[in-house]
């Protein structure tokens, strides 16, 4: 889940002049989704064909990276005339 937020500060100079302050964040808190395991169960794995043993064990069932971004921040100011 996600928590997206934006903050947004308007500054009058005149009547028809304004700066405009944003601050945008998303996945404001960095909840991290981690992405879905290698499921190849011959993944760099390597076996003894003579004793049938498990030399190494491979990537099976490592999770190597995340679904979502990191936090981001974004932040811009305008000139309204």
């Amino acid at each position: 889940m996600n928590v997206d937020l934006a903050v947004i500060k308007r500054v009058r100079i005149a009547e028809r002049k304004a700066f405009e302050f944003r601050a945008e964040f998303f996945n404001l808190f960095n909840q991290v989704n981690l992405s879905n395991p290698i499921g190849n169960l011959n993944a760099g794995s390597s076996i003894d064909s003579n004793t049938g043993i498990i030399t190494k064990p491979g990537d099976f069932g490592l999770i190597t990276s995340t679904s979502n971004n990191p936090r981001l921040i974004q932040l811009a100011l305008k000139f309204a005339f």
